[in-house]
């Protein structure tokens, strides 16, 4: 009968076992650098990250690029969705790594999470295939495909209470200055221009983080990844800051048309 070997295969890690101890990882190496001994200290966490996706660490400008992306979307503000829920979870006793699944349960969403950015890439992927790698100009905003515009909002786009999202003006800004905007930043600006004639809304914040990821080389299902693993950082900041406190010291907006528990009491006594 032959025997079946319990072996994990990656391309990512390898580990070089110890003399008395098969089970112990005497050396680890990360795409074939020496984790413990070459990298560690040496190099970033976002060259690591870089390392970890793509199989090698980036040059100086990569780096400072990734860098600047991770930054951006790190903290929507304590009024996103993620977390709210994240700090509701933590008043209500849940400890930090459960808060934090529950915050990231809707930093995953087709909104603007982690669904919205892949979406976005596999859009700006699909347009330039389309246009033959941009041989092709797109020309007008019905170029784009049909399955992501049918709902009159482009993945990317728009913004929920305001006429222009700043913070993606300013990524896009800064991509443009250092001269890190590539084929498909520029792609998603144009796309802007043909949506602002059309009177739609322009880019968002998670849209711009999404084509600069492509610039990069990172896949649509990186991206997901990313942008919800960067939005953790702000999320454990904000749920840390809620423990000790009461549920009814959370600033908490309850709507009569969704909440009004007091109101719907009944009593049999009258």
């Amino acid at each position: 009968m032959k025997t079946r070997g319990n072996k994990i295969k990656t391309s990512i890690w390898f580990e070089e076992a110890g003399d008395d101890n098969p089970f112990y990882a005497q050396r680890s190496y990360c795409h074939g650098y020496d984790f413990y001994n070459t990298l560690l200290g040496r190099v970033s966490f976002a060259d690591l990250i870089f390392l970890h996706l793509k199989g090698e660490l980036p040059d100086q400008k990569a780096c400072e690029h990734f860098n600047l992306l991770l930054s951006s979307v790190m903290n929507p503000g304590p009024r996103h969705l993620q977390n709210r829920a994240a700090m509701s979870a933590a008043i209500g006793g849940c400890p930090v790594g459960g808060a934090l699944i529950s915050g990231f349960a809707c930093s995953m969403g087709e909104l603007e999470g982690g669904l919205a950015v892949e979406t976005v890439m596999m859009m700006l992927l699909e347009i330039r295939r389309q246009t033959g790698d941009g041989e092709r100009p797109l020309a007008d905003i019905k170029e784009i495909p049909q399955k992501y515009s049918d709902t009159g909002n482009l993945p990317g786009f728009g913004l929920l209470n305001a006429g222009a999202d700043i913070h993606a003006c300013r990524l896009a800004e800064i991509l443009k200055q250092r001269r890190w905007d590539g084929f498909f930043v520029n792609l998603l600006l144009h796309i802007e221009t043909l949506a602002k004639a059309a009177g739609l809304p322009g880019a968002r914040l998670y849209g711009v983080f999404a084509a600069s990821l492509l610039d990069l080389g990172f896949s649509p299902t990186q991206g997901h990844g990313l942008f919800m693993l960067s939005g953790g950082i702000g999320m454990l900041g904000f749920l840390c800051e809620r423990y000790g406190e009461k549920w009814d010291e959370y600033p908490t907006w309850f709507s009569d048309a969704v909440y009004n528990y007091e109101k719907g009491r009944t009593s049999e006594n009258g």
